[in-house]
């Protein structure tokens, strides 16, 4: 039962990885807010100081400021905050399925939605997903910290392209 739970999870996270929407979550480990956004093949991460823009290959970071720094050619976005987008999500319940790695399920209100949530451990450190019926993530617990979920929409209104007037640079290597 567990593995065709886990199995119905992995499709709805994949699910969610198709669709139009914007999130907010809150870090609990300094309560940063972050927006997530994204719409066909665009999306958008921003953390307040600055944003991720990701459409199809290409990545470009902008800071704040007036004009703000845009730098093209950034790296995929890796680390914490690549936990709350849904891909990412999918991709680690595939793994969980395919290495066969023990899961706990719970069902759970979180980030004000009744969620289904599986927490395993990653190297004895515990770790948690937890989502909405739809696939999309209210919740997630990863070594780097973790983020609840206070806003949801269909609807995107965040910006998924660099603002207009921004300064371009290349990215720094390595970025």
């Amino acid at each position: 039962m567990e593995l065709d739970t886990l199995h119905l999870l992995l499709t709805t996270a994949t699910s969610a990885a198709g669709t139009n929407f914007e999130a907010t979550y809150k870090l609990s480990s300094n309560s940063t807010m972050v927006t997530y956004a994204q719409e066909g093949s665009s999306s958008s991460l921003s953390t307040g100081t600055a944003t991720y823009f990701a459409s199809g290959p290409s990545h470009t970071v902008c800071t704040v400021g007036s004009p703000p720094t845009c730098y093209t050619g950034a790296k995929p976005l890796t680390g914490v905050l690549a936990v709350i987008i849904p891909a990412q999500a999918a991709a680690a319940f595939r793994a969980l399925v395919a290495n066969n790695v023990p899961v706990t399920l719970t069902s759970e209100t979180r980030g004000g939605a009744m969620s289904s949530c599986i927490a395993y451990e990653d190297q004895g450190i515990p770790v948690k997903y937890c989502l909405d019926s739809q696939g999309y993530l209210t919740f997630v617990k990863v070594p780097g910290g973790s983020f609840v979920r206070t806003s949801f929409s269909t609807q995107v209104t965040t910006a998924l392209s660099p603002p207009a007037g921004a300064t371009y640079q290349p990215a720094p290597a390595g970025t």
